[in-house]
């Protein structure tokens, strides 16, 4: 999501908020830009935000691929604090949807200098006006926007993402509202939200999206981690292994240096009754 001079957008699918990369924001311009993964096939959505405290009405028109596609929706005073943007209505009762899509390519030179309406495929514009409404009418429908079908190969739009439009939907019934300027200063947007999209792969290979981790990375880091752990219990072990060495090597010096020694023992003298032997015998034992 852009938040951004008061209003936020972010553009989504499946009601989520698609994550924005290296956003940036320019006070001089009015202008919040960023980068997004689109993902071919998939209908999104444009989300607006207006704070309840600002006390006007806002129109968010968007343009898509560098033209203008003629969405529009009303938000702020008398009309909720929030707009969800699907697509081109078509009916009173009726939509298609935005949805990305590759942009196709030929080798027809007849293409190459063929004008077109992307003047920048790959990209979503949201501009905010401050307006006032001043009435209403019935819906009346616009002409649906044509997406051009092929580019030549060697253009330099080859390989980018598009917004076609998807197959009609069902939304809600709707009617047409006429606005003026809030002030005589709101003849240009009051900010202007940018969402430039390209695939994954683009963005991964352009260094603008990270790459997803492999599992193969995540089972090494945790091998590291695991490797780590283990050194240090190894280490642990070695020093006691050790320890125990020097205290056996000592055990095993005293037994050597206690075997090489003659201990001379003298034993008690032995005392006979003189009744059985006339004199006293001293019997001296020595070892060797």
């Amino acid at each position: 999501m852009l938040d951004f001079r008061s209003y936020k957008v972010s553009i989504r699918v499946d009601d989520r908020d698609l994550p924005v990369y290296q956003p940036e924001y320019d006070e001089d311009t009015k202008t919040a830009t960023c980068w997004i993964a689109s993902e071919e096939g998939r209908s999104y959505s444009i989300f607006c935000e207006q704070p309840n405290y600002l006390s006007y009405s806002t129109s968010a028109r968007v343009d898509l691929d560098g033209g203008q596609n003629g969405a529009k929706r009303l938000l702020g005073k008398g009309f909720g604090r929030s707009a969800s943007i699907r697509g081109v209505r078509v009916s009173p009762t009726e939509l298609c949807p935005f949805q990305f899509a590759s942009l196709k390519t030929t080798d027809d030179d007849a293409y190459l200098d063929r004008p077109t309406e992307l003047k920048a495929p790959g990209t979503i514009r949201v501009q905010m006006y401050r307006v006032q409404v001043t009435g209403s009418d019935s819906w009346k429908p616009p002409p649906l926007p044509q997406v051009p079908s092929f580019v030549h190969e060697r253009s330099k739009k080859a390989g980018a993402h598009i917004t076609q439009f998807g197959k009609k939907e069902v939304s809600g019934s709707s009617q047409i509202f006429f606005a003026k300027p809030y002030t005589s200063a709101d003849t240009d947007p009051w900010v202007t939200f940018e969402f430039r999209y390209r695939s994954a792969a683009i963005l991964q290979a352009e260094g603008i999206m990270p790459k997803p981790q492999s599992s193969q990375t995540k089972n090494l880091g945790r091998g590291r981690e695991k490797g780590e752990k283990g050194g240090e219990h190894e280490a642990e072990i070695l020093a006691l292994e050790a320890e125990q060495a020097k205290l056996d090597g000592r055990g095993a010096a005293l037994k050597a240096k206690l075997g090489s020694v003659k201990v001379k023992r003298q034993a008690s003298p032995i005392r006979v009754p003189r009744s059985a032997v006339p004199e006293v015998i001293d019997l001296t034992l020595e070892y060797v």
